[in-house]
């Protein structure tokens, strides 16, 4: 006897565990992210799509993995309609671990940050992609992020990690790396007919998204503590990341042009990755149906 594929059958007892299962793994909040961005104007290339890098050398030395979503927009970034360029971004999606619903993020130190991202330049239909490392407009980054309890009663309060913050950030980097070498030599329909490719890493997280501020001067040389009501912690719809390509990820010096605009004496350029990390509840909808941030983030879009 067949079962008709269409009639669902009756919950069983272990159904609710299943469900608690998967919830707490992401797996219907990744496919959530994606229907969102189905109902809009971006366009999704792939789910699960594996990513390599680097793609030579010895096999050792490669790092692979797999892109959650792989989306682009070209009309969101043109008053509506296709034009020359478009928008990729490789996404990763990560629920916050229950245990551990805040991430707390630190300013980077300076004062002309740019966001900083790859970007793919054909000058005609004959000729192969350049490879960029480009600089958009100035905004705030963070080189630091830590993962809080969100619930601060008890004695375990004050554990703290950054495992899914960095398993995160990674995986969007590496997605971003192999894509951008993939498209600069064999584009894929329908990238191939565009002359430039805007490519940067995303993380949509179901986490708390806070930045700490706090004056230098309050925390105590002696013991390296900040008395606890000198910090303030300001709720984000995003951060940007300056997440460091550590263990193989870093680009090589051969593999990419500068441009004029990221000065000589800047040695992270290719050594760290900005990540764009956006909390789903409140910075999510705005991605899809505006563009935003990356509308501000990246010059000329």
């Amino acid at each position: 006897m067949t079962r008709d594929p269409g009639k669902r059958l009756p919950p069983s007892s272990n159904d609710s565990a299943r469900t608690d299962a998967l919830n707490v793994a992401g797996t219907f909040f990744q496919r959530k992210v994606a229907g969102e961005f189905r109902r809009s104007g971006w366009l999704v290339l792939a789910e699960e799509y594996p990513v390599t890098y680097p793609q030579s050398g010895p096999l050792s030395e490669r790092q692979s993995g797999a892109m959650d979503i792989w989306v682009i927009n070209s009309a969101a970034f043109h008053g509506g309609s296709p034009a020359g360029s478009a928008f990729s971004s490789q996404m990763e999606c990560k629920k916050a671990d229950p245990g551990f619903i805040d991430w707390v993020f630190f300013r980077k130190h300076g004062s002309n940050l740019r966001f900083r991202h790859l970007m793919l330049y054909r000058e005609d239909a004959a000729t192969q992609h350049a490879l960029i490392v480009a600089e958009g407009n100035l905004h705030a980054l963070c080189d630091d992020g830590r993962e809080l309890k969100g619930d601060y009663r008890g004695t375990d309060r004050t554990k703290s990690t950054s495992s899914r913050i960095q398993d995160a950030a990674r995986q969007a980097a590496l997605a971003t790396l192999s894509t951008a070498m993939t498209l600069r030599t064999a584009p894929q329909p329908p990238l191939n007919r565009f002359r430039i490719i805007t490519l940067a890493p995303v993380v949509v997280t179901t986490a708390n998204l806070f930045i700490c501020e706090f004056p230098l001067e309050d925390v105590q040389q002696a013991t390296g503590r900040l008395p606890p009501k000198s910090a303030e912690y300001l709720p984000q719809d995003y951060v940007v990341y300056d997440y460091p390509l550590t263990g193989g990820l870093a680009l090589a010096p051969g593999e990419v042009a500068l441009s004029n605009r990221i000065p000589d004496d800047n040695i992270e350029v290719l050594v760290k990755m900005h990540v764009l990390i956006v909390n789903a509840g409140k910075g999510l909808d705005r991605l899809i149906d505006q563009a935003h941030p990356l509308r501000v983030l990246i010059e000329g879009l």
